[in-house]
């Protein structure tokens, strides 16, 4: 693989430090509320059928206000102190349920290899974040005197939901070659002709999906990182963050073309007008025969432009279940302009923020979440716009890494290292050996 020669950025480093903050840390929705009749048929047309009630056990969450949350969500409503899933009732309907599946072979039900890598996946995230509540240790306020007997109690309540969870991710694994044919949504969005290919100046914030993103010799260059991934504050577990089954690529695009944006990793300097930055997250799945391998899969995308030194156009697309297992333009959405969500992952506040309640306030799940794009531009803002330092985000710690060309294939790969040196993988791939 070629590689420029190294060099220290500040202003890369802050850009995939700071632009992930958002992307990340609130990850997407097809709504932040949903107050419509809900609508059950996720992976079947029969709303009763054994996947729909597994995915809405596991996912789809009711509020204080009585009001549902979460479905089709890019990733569950679940914090580090969440008691969801590990206290009844809903800790037993979804053991249930789980067991049904296994019991009754639930993966023979559906065939299809999209369903199955996305109910997977989506599966596996909930592993991961039950992991990481092993080191959560006893619920607060419990006795000192009973803390023993409830730690056991809690690690108990964990083993019961692990069981059944680690079987059903394992039966419902493809092989490599599956794997390898699964659609690449993100072209079929882009030939769907649906959405714009390009930045319009005469329409910012228009939508817009660029349909040479991942040409080979084209104007968007993917940039690795040498001393990391290259999002390392959203993929490291130690931030806080749900440790995701993604891979996260950074592209870059100077509007002088491929050879400006390849000079200036030689030689950064302020960005220029016009200057674009696209960041993608793609799944990652488990194949059958235990291992880890990326996917032609786009979860998410963000693009921006940075027009002056205090104005950006932002524009984001998020997968939703159903648009995907139509076929609509690749399952991809346009993020709406006034849409919220709850804030999960990088950053985010450790308690469920479905569960907890102030004194004497009453619970209202608007006010929990948060508008999605006015959100990102918070961490962007001309405040934190400082292309000679290597600020990160407002505490003003300084932070550089070295910055290369690197090919899709190879992005990929470094993800799917990472990925195998988690200790939640390493915890998962134990318990799917025989």
């Amino acid at each position: 693989m070629f590689r420029l020669p190294h060099f220290r950025s500040p202003i890369l480093c802050w850009m995939t430090s700071t632009v992930w903050v958002c992307l990340f840390a609130t990850l997407p929705s097809a709504r932040s509320a949903d107050n419509t009749p809900p609508e059950r048929s996720m992976y079947h047309a029969d709303a009763q059928h054994l996947w729909n009630r597994l995915y809405e056990a596991l996912f789809v969450r009711v509020g204080q206000d009585a009001r549902t949350y979460g479905r089709d969500r890019l990733d569950p409503l679940l914090w580090p102190e969440t008691r969801y899933l590990l206290e009844f009732p809903d800790h037993d309907r979804a053991v249930k349920v789980l067991n049904e599946f296994v019991d009754n072979h639930g993966e023979q039900l559906i065939e299809e290899p999209l369903k199955r890598a996305v109910l997977q996946r989506d599966l596996w995230l909930v592993f991961n974040w039950l992991q990481k509540s092993e080191l959560h240790g006893v619920p607060r306020g419990t006795p000192v005197e009973n803390r023993d007997e409830a730690k056991q109690r809690w690690r108990d309540t964990q083993k019961r939901l692990r069981q059944p969870l680690v079987e059903v991710i394992r039966r419902l694994a493809l092989t490599p070659d599956q794997i390898s044919i699964l659609p690449d949504n993100y072209a079929a969005a882009v030939a769907s002709g649906e959405f714009a290919k390009q930045f319009d100046l005469e329409r910012p914030n228009q939508p817009f999906l660029p349909a040479d993103l991942f040409a080979t010799d084209g104007p968007w260059v993917c940039v690795g990182a040498d001393d990391g991934p290259v999002a390392p504050e959203h993929q490291c577990e130690d931030r806080g963050n749900p440790v995701p089954n993604s891979a996260f690529l950074v592209f870059l695009k100077l509007p002088e073309g491929r050879a400006a944006t390849l000079a200036y990793l030689k030689e950064p300097r302020p960005f220029l007008a016009g200057t674009e930055v696209a960041l993608v997250r793609r799944t990652l799945l488990v194949t059958s025969s235990h291992t880890v391998v990326p996917t032609a899969l786009t979860e998410n995308i963000q693009l921006r432009v940075y027009r002056e030194r205090s104005e950006q156009s932002v524009s984001e697309f998020r997968w939703s279940r159903p648009l995907l297992f139509a076929n609509r333009h690749g399952g991809l959405r346009p993020v709406g302009a006034d849409e919220r969500d709850f804030k999960t992952g990088f950053s985010a506040h450790p308690g469920d923020e479905l569960e907890y309640s102030y004194p004497g306030q009453t619970w209202d799940g608007t006010r929990r979440t948060r508008p999605i794009l006015a959100d990102c531009r918070g961490c962007h803002n001309s405040r934190f716009f400082d292309f000679k330092t290597a600020t990160s985000n407002n505490t003003g710690s300084r932070r550089a890494v070295f910055l290369f060309e690197i090919s899709l294939s190879d992005a990929l790969s470094k993800d799917v290292k990472r990925k195998q040196q988690s200790p939640d993988w390493s915890a998962l791939q134990k318990l799917l050996s025989p």
